[in-house]
């Protein structure tokens, strides 16, 4: 989407019956797009005597969740390269086995579960595999594994005694410092309390030594555990950003991992010490962030309750506003002097409440203001609907009509920017 929140390109994964999958959507350097993709096959799972009977009673092979990536063109949506794990990794690196899945289809055994991809200035791909407990580094041409952090068959000596190759169910695998460290977000592997601990995690990678070494790992202040999801960035400054997937919760670091700077949690009211009671009462798959300037084309949506006299007003997407101005006026010839401040109050979040004196006024107008209180927009309310004005023209509308229905607004007029 554009700023505006209008469609720029649609794009779908290539092949019959395959659909993209929401682990990853990333667009590379190369201005190309790389999606996930889950496709249920039939497989033989025999070395975990795991089969299906067909009704006349023969076994046959059993299903899996394959995982796949597809890299696409963005103008075009013409498939440029596809990678299954099936044909570069066997069944035998999975943590756990089956249990019990595979025997039908809509209980398929999710052995692999792609769940990050990023491509590096060669060519050449990072993926993470949650239930491999491993990270893969893949030919961009071919799609052979060059090498892999993690999981049963490690390639790399671990300067950390353990602490970066020991990785486990972990997300959100990215190249750093310029492909000489990568960043993911390890969710650990199930445990009790006391040992179990997610983590943000940077590690320093040599590929002509074939060593690593962690150089940042941090912990929530509160030793949040997450089960699933999870992300880490390293930002501009240096910083980490570990978003705790679906615990609910973001932190930023210092480099190091070692200093807390900001600590926000998306159910903080409701979250324990460990976390773990309300983890997946509010969810976040991915943590980010980015510069953007959102700008919708549509105008703010209102409730005008008359009884209890307030405003509710949200402009959802419009990343500017910081203020909410209400004016009032009772002159009817349209004289932009009558205009009287009524409220003006911060942003409070995603629906801001505005005290209004609806008895006193027969017309409004609210002005959406950014950081400086230059008007973003501005628009006339009565009981039909929500109309935009010209930041130097008044525009008055009776709301001698405003009974009843003051709190059952419905608005289609688009703004004009």
């Amino acid at each position: 989407m554009d700023k505006n929140y209008n469609m720029f390109r649609k794009l779908s994964a290539v092949g019959n019956d395959l659909d993209g999958d929401l682990h990853e959507f990333t667009i590379t350097k190369d201005d190309t797009a790389i999606v996930t993709i889950y496709s249920t096959e039939s497989h033989n799972l025999s070395e975990f005597n795991v089969t299906r009977a067909e009704p006349n009673g023969t076994d046959v092979d059993a299903y899996i969740n394959e995982s796949m990536f597809q890299e696409l063109d963005i103008e075009t949506n013409e498939l440029l390269f596809e990678w299954r794990a099936t044909d570069h990794i066997p069944f035998s690196a999975n943590y756990g086995g089956p249990k019990g899945k595979g025997r039908t289809f809509n209980g398929a055994w999710d052995w692999f579960h792609i769940n990050s991809v990023d491509k590096d200035d060669k060519g050449n791909y990072l993926i993470s595999s949650r239930y491999t407990h491993a990270l893969f580094y893949l030919d961009g041409r071919t799609g052979d594994v060059l090498w892999q952090i993690g999981g049963k068959n490690n390639s790399f000596i671990d300067l950390s005694d353990g602490r970066a190759t020991n990785i486990a169910r972990q997300h959100h695998a990215r190249w750093a410092d310029d492909y000489r460290s990568i960043t993911v977000f390890d969710n650990g592997e199930e445990g009790p309390r006391n040992v179990w601990r997610s983590r943000g995690l940077k590690m320093a990678v040599d590929t002509a030594r074939m060593e690593v070494s962690v150089t940042a790992d941090a912990y929530h202040p509160h030793n949040y555990t997450t089960v699933s999801q999870g992300s880490a960035q390293q930002l501009d400054n240096g910083n980490l950003l570990v978003g705790w997937g679906n615990t609910g919760a973001f932190t930023e670091f210092s480099s190091d991992g070692k200093e807390v700077l900001c600590d926000w949690q998306f159910a903080a009211l409701f979250a324990g010490k460990s976390g773990g009671w309300s983890a997946g009462a509010a969810e976040s798959y991915r943590v980010f962030q980015r510069s953007w300037k959102g700008e919708p084309l549509q105008p703010p949506d209102i409730n005008f309750g008359s009884k209890e006299s307030m405003l509710y007003v949200s402009w959802n997407g419009a990343t500017e506003v910081r203020q909410w101005r209400l004016e009032g006026s009772n002159d009817v010839s349209g004289d932009s002097d009558a205009w009287k401040p009524v409220s003006q109050i911060e942003k409070q979040g995603f629906e801001s409440n505005i005290t209004v004196d609806s008895d006193k006024y027969m017309g409004f107008r609210l002005t959406a203001l950014d950081k400086n209180e230059e008007s973003l927009g501005m628009w006339a309310l009565n009981a039909t609907g929500i109309t935009e004005v010209s930041h130097h023209d008044s525009f008055l509308l009776s709301n001698s009509s405003a009974d009843a229905d003051l709190n059952r607004l419905s608005f289609s007029p688009q703004l004009r920017t």
